[in-house]
């Protein structure tokens, strides 16, 4: 618009000029030069229009660059502040989670020092289990149980008799015969039937009937007790005294004793938030070929049975 302007002013010089030539030779020649410089001048503008229309074009695209790059800048806050607001949140979760896992270290020791404690009950009720299969000791009670058969007997010589043999005498005669027989099978280790086994693994998880394996034997005089299937077969007729004990953890578990498929004793274990064990004993009148094991009864949902602690156990003697 402004060369169009500039254009038609120089054509109107230029005409207005070309009148004047006839009155003065002089002044055409200084219009000529006026219009060469008007030219000259609307190139210099043209050329400055050029350039500053190529400048408004970088201009442009660097404007076009820049609201790309604040873009860019304002996801990348909006992403910051997103983190920022995520590392607060975990912060609080962590702190939380910091405060349940000290909680949960102090009920794990506390838990642990029950456990040592019962663990220490168990090996002493274990010792005395086993202080009770000891031959020798039996020998000793036989001995003492005579002892004071002979005291009693000597005090009822004291006292008047009426020529017949009382009821009383029959008991104390009968009973000293059978402690003799007792005291007779004790010393005779080659009559001696005994078994002691205890339970190496957990059992995680149970099912009821499962029969449990006893695996690592302390104790089989008579080699009547297999720790492969948990099973004791009588090679001797007799009277038998069995007991077994079951620890478990957590809640409870009945655990049964069967002879020849038919429950003939129970126990109950556990009813703790932890752990806990129970325990039972029998005495069977067996013939050969008899066979006796212990199984899992009723139980709690996720009871498992505990065996690392040796407070798992199942035994069994020859009586009479």
């Amino acid at each position: 618009m402004v060369c169009g302007t500039i254009m038609v002013a120089v054509c109107l010089a230029s005409m207005s000029l070309g009148q004047e030539v006839d009155i003065d030779d002089d002044i055409p020649q200084t219009n000529s030069n006026i219009l060469m410089d008007f030219q000259h001048r609307l190139t210099v503008l043209e050329n400055l229009h050029k350039e500053d229309t190529i400048r408004i074009g970088e201009l442009e695209k660097q404007r076009h660059a820049d609201q790309s790059r604040i873009a860019i800048l304002e996801k990348q806050q909006r992403l910051d502040n997103s983190r920022i607001s995520d590392f607060v949140n975990n912060r609080f979760v962590d702190k939380r989670n910091i405060a349940s896992l000290l909680k949960q270290r102090r009920t794990d020791r506390q838990r642990i020092d029950d456990l040592e404690k019962q663990k220490s009950i168990d090996e002493n009720r274990l010792y005395g289990i086993e202080n009770r299969l000891d031959l020798g000791h039996l020998k000793d009670i036989v001995k003492e149980c005579r002892k004071d058969l002979n005291v009693t007997s000597t005090v009822d010589v004291k006292r008047p008799t009426s020529g017949r043999k009382s009821k009383h005498d029959t008991i104390k005669s009968t009973s000293v015969k059978n402690d003799q027989e007792i005291e007779k099978r004790v010393s005779d280790n080659g009559n001696t039937v005994a078994f002691s086994a205890v339970l190496s693994h957990d059992y995680k998880p149970i099912v009821d009937h499962m029969e449990m394996h006893f695996d690592n034997v302390v104790t089989n005089i008579g080699g009547s007790y297999s720790g492969n299937t948990g099973t004791f077969t009588c090679s001797r007729a007799g009277v038998y005294v069995f007991l077994w004990t079951v620890h478990v953890n957590p809640r409870f578990a009945y655990t049964e004793l069967v002879k020849n498929a038919v429950v003939v004793g129970k126990a109950f274990s556990g009813d703790s938030q932890y752990s806990g064990y129970g325990g039972s004993s029998v005495v069977l009148q067996l013939v050969e070929g008899d066979e006796v094991w212990v199984r899992v009864g009723a139980h709690a949902t996720l009871t498992y049975i505990y065996g690392n602690a040796r407070s798992t156990m199942f035994s069994g003697f020859l009586l009479q």
